[in-house]
C-alpha cells in the first residue's frame, strides 16, 4: 500500500517540478496543511488546502499540455 501510495505522489512530484520548478511550494503547503490541523484551525486548513488543490490541478493540466504539445485535448 506505502509503495503504490508512494509511486502516484511521485507523478505530481514530477509534475509539480516541471510546472513550477521545484517542490519548494508544494512543501511550504504541506507544512502550513499540517500546522492548520495540528493547531484545529479549520478555517486556515480549508484555506491552506484549496490553494494546495488549485496549485495540484494547474500543475496537472500544464504538465499534460506541455507532454501534448500544447493541446489540451486527449
Amino acid at each position: 500500500m506505502i509503495d503504490l501510495l508512494w509511486q502516484n505522489a511521485e507523478r505530481y512530484h514530477r509534475l509539480f517540478t516541471l510546472v513550477f520548478g521545484s517542490l519548494h511550494v508544494a512543501h511550504g503547503q504541506h507544512r502550513a496543511l499540517a500546522d492548520a490541523a495540528a493547531a484545529r484551525d479549520g478555517d486556515r486548513l480549508q484555506d491552506v488546502l484549496m490553494t494546495h488543490l488549485n496549485h495540484t490541478e494547474e500543475a496537472v493540466t500544464n504538465g499534460y499540455i506541455k507532454a501534448h504539445g500544447g493541446s489540451d485535448t486527449a
